[in-house]
């Protein structure tokens, strides 16, 4: 064997190793991307604090016990957390608790986890499709147009804000446009005028 050829078969057998089980921690010790598809996860873990201290190699079946202890470790959920957000402008502030977030007249909420978490959801229920509106998108809820989100699931409740509807126009003696600030009439007169409730309109 040509001394060239030597080298080739070293590397070769190294790499086979790595990639047939044999895994070093250390190589994901800063990747917190791979946190649930490896052990990468466990360098934050104080339960596993020496794996990553001795930079053992781990066998294929010491790896598989180490994910099957990972695996059952309780999740945190984003949505679960709390955030302060300023009034008017609605953006998150730096401020950590309830009570001070109060004191600054600002609001405390959390991302949505479901439809019913929104205040606006199904509350059109006028045909199938409006019937899904108003709920949850990637943790925040939709609402009217016009109106204000503040946060995931808040909104401003001043008058400028109020949400606008559609058919404003079946509302009789109505001076506005098809879609405007009708929304306190249509309720007040729905049979009349063949709804099942305000229009709101997306």
């Amino acid at each position: 064997m040509k001394p060239y050829q030597k080298y080739i078969y070293w590397i070769l057998l190294v790499v086979f190793i790595f990639t047939s089980g044999l895994l070093s921690i250390e190589n994901f010790q800063d990747d917190e991307e791979l946190c649930d598809s490896n052990i990468g996860y466990c360098l934050n873990d104080s339960n596993f604090s020496n794996i990553k201290e001795d930079n053992i190699i781990l066998t294929e079946d010491e790896r598989k016990n180490l994910l099957d202890k990972l695996k059952k470790k309780p999740k945190t959920d984003w949505r679960d957390k709390s955030s302060c957000f300023s009034v008017p402008d609605g953006k998150e502030t730096s401020i950590k608790t309830k009570e001070e977030c109060k004191k600054n007249h600002g609001f405390w909420d959390k991302p949505c986890k479901n439809d019913f978490d929104c205040p606006y959801y199904a509350r059109n229920k006028n045909t199938p499709t409006l019937k899904e509106r108003g709920g949850c998108r990637a943790g925040k809820c939709e609402f009217p147009v016009n109106m204000k989100r503040i946060g995931y699931t808040k909104f401003l409740p001043e008058e400028e804000y109020i949400p606008y509807c559609d058919k404003c126009d079946l509302i009789p003696d109505y001076d506005g446009d098809k879609i405007g600030p009708c929304c306190s009439k249509q309720k007040e007169i729905l049979s009349s005028i063949g709804l099942n409730s305000p229009n709101y309109f997306y």
